[in-house]
C-alpha cells in the first residue's frame, strides 16, 4: 500500500504565471473592520495641562483626546486613521501642537485647543521627528530630528520651527557620542532649554538601569552653553519645569521601579517623589521619543498629572499622595485585515526559480550556472532544457570558463574535506584537482593567458570548517607549484587585459563610509590602488568588464551600469548625480557577469536569465527563462505510531492512541478503532507521547550568506531538528541563499525543517549593510520589490525599521495587490507597532517595549486578526530574557548540544567578547540580575501575552534562534515563567505559527489529511513544559529521525554524515575544532 506524499515548502509556476499556492481573496477580507473600545484605561499615554489647569489632553492608541483635569469622559480632538500623538498646550492655551502622520510621515502640526483648524508646521519625508514642545513665549516649537540612516540612526538633534516665518535652526546639534538626544522642554524664562541625552550604555543591547545612562542638560539660548543639570545613578530623563520655574520634575530608575522626582533648583535637593509608576524605558538600548510617557505640572506648580500603570493620577509633591483623574472614552478604530495569505506545501514538482553564478561561454553558446546546490548547463540562443554539468553528490558552485572555451573550473564542496577547485575538459568531462582547502573556496578566475587562475578562500564559518588557511586571494599557475597568497579581500573580479594586475573588491567598512571598494594589484602582490568607492551599502556589487571599460553594480537593489575609466585615484559611485549610468530593471536583478568580450552583461531575476548590451540604452534586456522542474521529496511506506498518548493540539488528548501515516496522516483514533495495514512500520511509543512538530515562528538558522555554496547537511538545521522544530521561519535571510534551500529542502538535497522565510527585508534606514534599504518613494517602488520577490517564490515579506508610516502603507497595498504576507517588526518603537496593527501587518515580530499591554491594547489586539511573535528571548525594553536562561539553565552538557550545535549567538551578551561562541561559554560567562528586573521585563510582557492569547488572539513561540532548536525550548519556558499555562504554550508553538502563516489546513496538528511533521516525547508537556525538551523521534515530510544521532530511521535506514568536526578524535572530550584559531 503506498499513501500519498507531502514536500517542505511552496514550489509555483514560472515567472509570470499566478502562483497557486496564493489564496483567492475576496471582497470581504479587504474592508476594514470598524471597532468601538470603551475604555478606562491606557496604555503608554503622555499628557498636557492646559495653562489654567482646567484641561488635560493625552494620547491613547494614536489618538488625542481631551478632558476636565479632574476627569471624567474624554473626547477625541485627534482621530481617525492618522496616527496623532505627544500634544502640548501653547502658552496662552489657545492652540496645542503634536505629532502626525497625515503628511505621511511623522511631522510636527499645530490645532486649536479644541482640534480645529489643523496645520502643518515641519516637512520630513523620511527622517523622524518626535518630542515638540512650545517655546514659553509661543512663537516657536522645538522638536527632535532623527535622520534614518545608518550612521545618524541612534543620533539626534533638536531644532528650533518659528511657526509663523517658517524658520528653522538646530539648537542640539548631535553629541559627538553618537547617541540620541530627546524630550526637550522650555522654562517659563524663555532663556533655558532642558532636554534629555543618553550619556552611557556603550554596548550593543544591553543597558544597566542603575547607571548614569541618562542626564538631563541644560541650553542657555542666549549664549548657546550647554551643562549637565541633572544626572546620577538610575539616570535623569523627561524633564518637565514648574511654572514658577522653580523645580523640575523628572523620572529615574530605583531598582526595579521607576519614580517620579523633584529637583528644587535654588537648593540642588532632589526629592523622590512617588515610586508605583509604569515601568520607564531606560533599559532600551534603542531611541525613544519618550523615556517616560509625557507629563506637566498644574498651574501651583505643586501637583503634577502623569501616567501610571494604565490610569491618570494628579499627584501632590509636597505630601507626595496620588489620587486617580479617572477617564472614560469610546475610541473608534479602523482595523485593516491582517493579510494572510493559504500555501500549499505539497506539489508534485518543485519548480526551480534560484538561479546563480552565471558564468557564459566564451563563444556565446551556452551558459553555466549554478541551481539547486549543482552545476547547469543551458544553450544561451534558444529555450532548452538544462541539464547538470557532472554526476558528482558534491555540492558545486563558482563555475568559470577559461578564455579558449575548452574548460571549466568550479568548486566542489564535501562537509567532510572541504572545497576542491577543480579543472574540467568541457567535451570530455576529465577533471583535474587544482586546489584543495578545508575553507571555503570562491570565485576562481582565468587570467587572459589562460595560464594562471585566480581564487579567494573565504574566512572560516562553523557551518562548513574550522580555522584553516590565511583568508584572501590566491594566484595558482596551471603549469604548476604551490599556490601563492596576494591580499585580503571581500571579492574577486577580473585580471586586466594584459594579465599584469588583478581587480578585486577590497575589505568594506561601513562606518568609514567604505562599503564596497574596487581595488587592483600587481600579480607580484605590490602596488595596490583604490579604482571606485561607494560610500554607503545601498551601491553594492560592483562588476567590472574584463576590458576594464563598464562598470555594473547595483542601487537601492536595481541594476545598474556605466563607463568605467580605470584610474589610480578612486571615483565615489553615486546615482542621482550620475547622468551616465543606466538602469536597467526597476524590479532589480541578482548575480551579475559579464561576457568574456565585455559586449554583454548577464543578470538573473528568479528563473530568468537577462542580458544586455552596455551601451545599448535602448533596447530591452533579452530574457532567457531556465525551466527545470524536479520532483519532490516523496519517502516510501507506511508508519504506524502505537500506545502512547496523542496530543493532537486541536481535539482531545488520546490515551494509548494510534497514528497511522505514509506523508500524510492518515487515521487518528484510539488503539481498538484504528486498522494498522500488514506493511506499517510500528514505532512503539508506549509511556511516551505524540504531537504535531514545533513550528518557530522566528528562527535566525540560516548560514552561509557570503559563502556562495552551502554545507550538504547544516547543522542548525539539524539541530532544530533534533529539538522538535519541523517548520521554521526565519525573518531576516538573504534571497538566493535562503530560496536555494529552500529548493533544496523541498527536493530532499537539504534535511531540515520546513523552510519559511522573508527572504531579504525591506528595510528602511539607508545604508545598511548587505543593501536591504528600500525607499518605497512610492507604491510604484513597492510593487517592484513585489515583483523582485515573486520572481523567487512565495509569499513573506518582513518589514522592518521603515521611517515613515507611507512606506510602510505602500508596502502592504503592493502586498496585497501580490498575495503576499507582511511580517512587521516595529523596532521597538511603540507607536509603529500600533499602527502596524491598525494598518493589518500579518504578524508583529518582538514585543511592544512596554512593560504591560493595558485594557487599550488588550481590546485593540483581541480586535485585530494580526499575530504576535514576541520573543521573550531578547524582550523590547529591558533586559533579554535569554539572560534569565543563561543564569538558570545549565544547557551546555546536553547531548544534543554537544552534537549539532558548534557555536551560538553571543552577541547580545552584557559581557562582551565574540559575536559567536561555544554554549557553555555563553552559559558560564553570564550576568545576575535580580529577580525584580526579569519580572518588569519578560515575565510582565507574557503576562500581557498570556491575557491576549486567554481572549483569542494568536500568540506565536519564536527562539529568535538564540541557539538553534534549543532556544525554541527556552522561550516556551520564558512564557510558563510569564504564567502561561503548558497547553496553551504548545498551541503557540504548534498551530498558531501555522495559522500566522496560512498553514493551518496542513500543518499545526494531528487530524487526517494534514501533512505528518510530528514529534515523539519521553515526557509529557502538558503536565510541565520542560518535558518539551524530551524529543524522542522528529517526523517532517513522513521521515522519521532518531532526535539524539539524527538517523533516518523507520522504513529507512540512513545515518547522518560526519560534521567536520567529528572527523578528528578528541578522546571524549566536548570540543569541536571551529573552538580554535582566529
Amino acid at each position: 500500500m503506498r499513501i500519498r506524499h507531502f514536500i517542505l515548502a511552496v514550489a509555483c509556476s514560472l515567472p509570470g504565471v499566478l502562483c497557486t499556492a496564493n489564496a483567492q481573496t475576496d471582497e470581504t477580507e479587504t474592508k476594514p473592520k470598524v471597532v468601538t473600545l470603551e475604555l478606562t484605561e491606557g496604555t503608554w499615554m503622555s499628557l498636557d495641562v492646559s495653562p489654567d489647569g482646567e484641561t488635560i489632553v493625552f494620547d491613547l492608541l494614536n489618538d488625542i483626546y481631551s478632558m476636565p483635569s479632574t476627569g471624567g469622559t474624554a473626547i477625541a480632538i485627534h482621530d481617525g486613521s492618522v496616527t496623532q500623538r505627544s500634544p502640548q498646550f501653547s502658552p496662552d492655551g489657545q492652540f496645542i501642537t503634536y505629532l502626525s502622520d497625515e503628511s505621511g510621515a511623522d511631522n510636527v502640526w499645530i490645532s486649536k485647543a479644541d482640534g480645529t483648524d489643523a496645520r502643518q508646521i515641519t516637512h520630513e519625508t523620511h527622517a523622524m521627528v518626535a518630542g515638540p514642545a512650545w517655546s514659553s513665549d509661543g512663537k516657536s516649537i522645538a522638536s527632535v530630528i532623527t535622520y534614518s540612516d545608518i550612521f545618524r540612526v541612534r543620533n539626534s538633534e533638536i531644532h528650533l520651527y518659528g511657526i509663523d516665518d517658517g524658520s528653522e535652526e538646530i539648537v542640539v546639534p548631535p553629541p559627538t557620542s553618537g547617541k540620541d538626544v530627546q524630550e526637550p522642554r522650555f522654562a517659563p524664562n524663555g532663556r533655558h532649554l532642558y532636554y534629555t541625552e543618553r550619556i552611557g550604555g556603550d554596548h550593543y543591547v544591553y543597558m544597566n538601569t542603575g547607571l548614569k545612562n541618562f542626564a538631563i542638560k541644560r541650553l542657555d539660548l542666549e549664549t548657546g552653553e550647554r551643562k549637565k543639570a541633572i544626572s546620577g545613578f538610575g539616570g535623569a530623563s523627561t524633564p518637565q519645569i514648574s511654572p514658577n520655574g522653580k523645580s523640575i520634575a523628572f523620572i529615574r530608575r530605583l531598582g526595579a521601579k521607576t519614580v517620579l522626582f523633584v529637583k528644587d533648583l535654588e537648593s540642588g535637593y532632589e526629592e523622590p517623589i512617588y515610586q508605583d509608576l509604569g515601568r520607564d524605558l531606560h533599559g532600551d538600548y534603542l531611541p525613544q521619543e519618550h523615556y517616560y510617557p509625557s507629563f506637566d505640572w498644574f498651574p501651583d506648580s505643586r501637583h503634577i498629572a502623569i501616567w501610571a500603570k494604565g490610569k491618570l493620577l494628579k499627584i501632590d509633591t509636597l505630601s507626595a499622595l496620588a489620587e486617580e483623574i479617572p477617564f472614560n472614552l469610546k475610541a473608534r478604530h479602523e482595523l485593516q485585515p491582517a493579510i494572510r495569505v493559504k500555501q500549499d506545501l505539497a506539489p508534485d514538482q518543485v519548480q526551480v526559480r534560484t538561479i546563480r553564478q552565471l558564468a557564459p561561454d566564451p563563444d556565446g553558446s551556452s551558459i553555466v550556472f549554478r541551481a539547486m546546490g549543482k552545476i547547469w548547463e543551458v544553450g544561451s540562443s534558444s529555450p532548452s532544457r538544462p541539464s547538470r554539468l557532472t554526476d558528482s553528490m558534491a555540492m558545486e558552485s563558482e563555475p568559470t570558463w577559461s578564455p579558449d572555451g575548452h574548460q571549466i573550473a568550479y568548486v566542489s564542496w564535501q562537509d567532510q574535506t572541504g572545497s576542491k577547485l577543480i579543472l574540467r575538459h568541457a567535451d570530455t568531462g576529465q577533471e583535474t584537482v587544482l586546489a584543495e582547502s578545508h575553507a571555503v573556496i570562491r570565485e576562481p578566475q582565468f587570467s587572459n593567458s589562460g595560464e594562471l587562475i585566480a581564487y579567494r578562500i573565504m574566512s572560516p564559518d562553523t557551518a562548513f570548517n574550522a580555522p584553516g588557511p590565511e583568508t584572501g586571494i590566491y594566484l595558482l599557475n596551471l603549469a604548476g607549484g604551490s599556490p601563492k597568497y596576494l591580499t585580503k579581500a571581500s571579492g574577486l573580479s577580473v585580471f586586466s587585459p594584459d594579465d599584469s594586475r588583478l581587480f578585486f573588491l577590497g575589505e568594506p567598512s561601513s562606518y568609514a563610509k567604505r562599503s564596497s571598494v574596487l581595488m587592483s594589484i600587481t600579480l607580484d602582490g605590490s602596488d595596490v590602488q583604490e579604482h571606485a568607492i561607494s560610500e554607503m551599502a545601498d551601491i553594492r556589487d560592483f562588476s567590472l568588464s574584463p576590458d576594464l571599460k563598464w562598470l555594473a553594480f547595483k542601487s537601492n537593489n536595481r541594476p545598474y551600469v556605466m563607463p568605467f575609466d580605470v584610474k589610480p585615484a578612486p571615483v565615489t559611485i553615486n546615482t542621482p548625480d550620475n547622468a551616465s549610468a543606466r538602469l536597467l530593471s526597476d524590479i532589480g536583478g541578482y548575480a551579475f557577469r559579464w561576457s568574456k568580450d565585455s559586449s554583454t552583461l548577464f543578470w538573473t531575476m528568479g528563473a530568468e536569465i537577462l542580458s544586455t548590451t552596455p551601451a545599448d540604452k535602448s533596447g530591452t534586456p533579452h530574457s532567457l527563462t531556465i525551466n527545470i522542474q524536479l520532483p519532490a521529496d516523496k519517502p516510501e511506506g507506511i508508519v504506524a505510531f502505537v500506545g502512547g498518548k496523542i496530543v493532537p493540539i486541536e481535539g482531545d488528548v488520546i490515551k494509548n492512541g494510534t497514528v497511522v501515516e505514509g506523508n500524510r496522516i492518515v487515521a487518528v483514533g484510539p488503539r481498538r478503532k484504528v486498522k494498522i495495514p500488514k506493511d506499517a512500520t510500528r514505532i512503539d511509543i508506549r509511556g511516551k507521547v505524540l504531537m504535531p512538530g514545533f513550528f518557530d515562528a522566528h528562527g535566525h538558522i540560516e548560514c552561509c550568506f557570503d559563502a556562495g555554496t552551502m554545507p550538504q547537511q547544516h547543522p542548525t538545521r539539524l539541530a532544530a531538528l533534533a529539538y522538535g522544530v519541523t517548520t521554521n521561519f526565519d525573518p531576516y535571510s538573504e534571497d538566493l541563499t535562503s530560496y536555494e534551500s529552500g529548493e533544496m529542502t523541498m527536493t530532499g538535497e537539504l534535511v531540515g525543517p520546513r523552510w519559511l522565510k522573508s527572504g531579504q527585508v525591506v528595510h528602511g534606514v539607508k545604508g545598511r549593510t548587505a543593501g536591504v534599504y528600500h525607499p518605497l518613494a512610492s507604491l510604484d517602488d513597492a510593487r517592484n520589490v513585489l515583483k523582485r520577490r515573486k520572481a523567487l517564490g512565495p509569499s513573506i515579506l518582513k518589514s522592518y525599521k521603515l521611517s515613515t508610516r507611507a512606506q510602510r502603507q505602500r508596502l502592504l497595498q503592493a502586498a496585497r495587490e501580490y498575495d503576499f504576507m507582511v511580517d512587521g517588526e516595529g523596532a521597538g518603537q511603540f507607536y509603529t507597532n500600533i499602527g502596524m496593527i491598525l494598518d493589518g501587518h500579518t504578524n508583529l515580530e518582538h514585543n511592544l517595549p512596554v512593560a504591560t499591554y493595558y485594557d487599550d491594547l488588550q481590546q485593540l489586539i483581541a480586535a485585530s486578526d494580526v499575530s504576535m511573535t514576541p520573543t521573550l528571548i531578547v524582550t523590547f525594553g529591558e533586559l533579554f530574557g535569554e539572560n534569565y536562561i543563561y543564569e538558570n539553565e545549565d544547557s551546555w552538557s546536553q547531548d544534543k548540544v554537544k552534537a549539532f550545535i558548534p557555536d551560538v549567538n553571543n552577541a547580545y551578551n552584557p559581557i562582551t567578547g565574540e559575536s559567536g561562541t561555544p554554549l557553555h561559554v555563553r552559559c558560564m560567562h553570564s550576568i545576575h540580575v535580580s529577580d525584580e528586573i526579569y519580572d518588569i521585563g519578560f515575565r510582565s510582557v507574557g503576562r500581557s501575552l498570556t491575557k491576549l492569547a486567554k481572549a483569542g488572539a494568536t500568540v506565536n513561540v519564536g527562539s529568535h534562534g538564540q541557539v538553534s532548536g534549543l532556544a525554541m525550548y527556552w522561550e516556551m519556558l520564558l512564557f510558563a515563567e510569564s504564567g502561561m499555562e503548558p497547553m496553551e504554550i504548545l498551541r503557540a508553538a504548534t498551530i498558531n505559527g501555522a495559522k500566522t502563516y496560512g498553514l493551518d489546513h496542513q500543518l499545526g496538528s494531528i487530524t487526517p489529511g494534514k501533512l505528518a511533521d510530528l514529534i515523539v516525547l519521553d515526557e509529557d508537556p502538558t503536565e510541565d513544559i520542560r518535558n518539551a525538551n524530551s524529543v524522542r523521534y522528529t517526523m517532517v515530510n513522513g521521515r522519521l529521525y532518531d532526535s539524539q544521532t539524527m538517523n533516518e530511521i523507520g522504513n529507512y535506514d540512513r545515518p547522518r554524515s560526519k560534521f567536520y568536526w567529528e572527523m578528528k578524535p578528541t578522546n571524549g572530550i566536548d570540543w569541536k575544532s571551529t573552538w580554535s584559531g582566529e
